[in-house]
């Protein structure tokens, strides 16, 4: 059975078209930066994606980093990125060689759905030795249990009705019932968190953590938390 890491490291078609894509994006960067202390900081993007995003955060002043555990994402991160000394791209060695406390801010957003509780776990404690005291990481785009596809179908309607993509939205709900991801989403699933379990592992793993208000990106559904790591 192929699993999610394997899927994403495969081509595959998640946005109905480019007015979605970018609409997606410009969302993510607006959002990203709302949860930011000040601009000037060390800032990682970790299952970044695309990243289309990115060249805002940076004329605003952020100091991007960007990791996709993709090698396929690797390569097209760092062909868009090339001429933007301002952002940086980590391949796994770069990654696995980042000092302890780099970063101020970490965001995962819309990972954390493809990994198992125990990945998770791992990845919490991975990520904390990266961020320096006082700095936080943000979990985005979580989906709780009672949340299934209908209501990610009625999210992406939504957005497609609010930035001009509606009839390809509807078009890519189609495609997406006959894809791999379909297929894989039944037999697999999606990792789905209570808000309680969330801030639970984020003390497991040492943070001071609380729910944002809102979520990262369009899926109002879906939440958002962030754990800072204590001061001093």
């Amino acid at each position: 059975m192929q699993t999610w890491l394997e899927y994403w490291h495969q081509p595959h078609r998640l946005y109905v078209n480019e007015r979605h894509l970018q609409a997606h994006y410009r969302r993510l960067a607006a959002d990203v930066l709302r949860l930011l202390p000040q601009p000037a900081i060390e800032f990682l993007d970790w299952g970044c994606g695309p990243a289309l995003g990115a060249p805002r955060l940076a004329d605003a002043g952020v100091r991007v980093t960007l990791y996709d555990r993709s090698p396929a994402a690797q390569a097209e991160l760092r062909a868009r990125f090339a001429g933007d000394r301002r952002i940086r791209v980590l391949d796994d060695a770069a990654y696995a060689a980042l000092p302890e406390q780099a970063f101020e801010v970490i965001v995962v957003n819309s990972v954390c759905q493809y990994l198992t509780q125990t990945e998770l776990e791992a990845l919490l404690l991975e990520l904390r030795h990266h961020i320096r005291p006082g700095g936080r990481l943000v979990l985005g785009d979580i989906p709780p249990p009672e949340a299934g596809a209908g209501a990610d179908a009625l999210a992406l309607l939504r957005a497609g009705l609010a930035h001009g993509f509606f009839l390809a939205a509807l078009g890519g709900l189609v495609a997406t019932a006959l894809s791999d991801y379909r297929r894989l989403r039944a037999t697999l699933g999606l990792s789905a968190y209570t808000p309680e379990k969330i801030l639970a592992l984020f003390e497991k793993a040492g943070f001071r953590p609380r729910q944002l208000h809102a979520n990262i990106g369009f899926a109002a559904h879906r939440n958002a938390f962030e754990g800072q790591v204590p001061p001093g």
